[in-house]
């Protein structure tokens, strides 16, 4: 923790959408979470919105926050 490794991974899975030409990417990250959720509003992601307790971990219910990420390719979808 805190040695910048997720923003490494992050950052190249990122890298990689972009290369294969993807348009969106999702996470859905534990709301108690919040270096995870940093971390992705830093490379552009933005909350779209939360899954209320969407899972029981720890002995008490857990919600998921929804964060996206827009590609501005491709302009549209391959095959069409």
């Amino acid at each position: 923790r805190g040695k910048g490794l997720g923003k490494i991974i992050l950052t190249a899975l990122i890298e990689k959408a972009i290369e294969q030409q993807y348009h969106c990417m999702v996470g859905a990250i534990d709301s108690e979470n919040t270096a995870s959720i940093h971390l992705h509003e830093k490379t552009g992601f933005e909350s779209i919105g939360v899954v209320k307790e969407a899972g029981y971990k720890f002995g008490t219910w857990r919600s998921l926050v929804l964060m996206q990420l827009l590609f501005p390719i491709p302009e549209k979808p391959k095959g069409i």
